[in-house]
């Protein structure tokens, strides 16, 4: 999780960076919600590569190896928890600012 909270928090543009722990029955999701640049299908299907990061983190002044997404991707696989990406523009953003959601599922 800490990675997940530390990208959030390194490649947000606006607002805070909010954690979410949501229980239903035995399961446990986790998520980690930041606004910034839109992430693209093609590129939320290579973020968790080791190394990889987005054309968009490349191009800022942020200091990144692209190993982090990769390890959380290595202790869900491991544990056999789901992770999921969901980027979104945000209505009338002038900006062109996104949602950026992370989730853990754990099961």
């Amino acid at each position: 999780p800490l990675s997940l909270i530390q990208n959030a928090i390194k490649y947000k543009k606006c607002n805070d960076v909010e954690i979410v722990f949501d229980e239903k029955d035995k399961n446990l999701n986790f998520s980690v919600v930041s606004y910034g640049d839109l992430i693209s299908e093609d590129e939320i299907q290579l973020l968790f590569n080791r190394g990889y990061r987005t054309s968009k983190a490349r191009k800022m002044n942020v200091e990144g190896t692209g190993l982090g997404l990769y390890a959380v991707k290595v202790v869900a696989d491991v544990n056999d928890f789901i992770v999921n990406v969901s980027s979104t523009l945000v209505e009338n953003s002038p900006a062109k600012i996104a949602k950026n959601t992370f989730t853990i599922y754990i099961v």
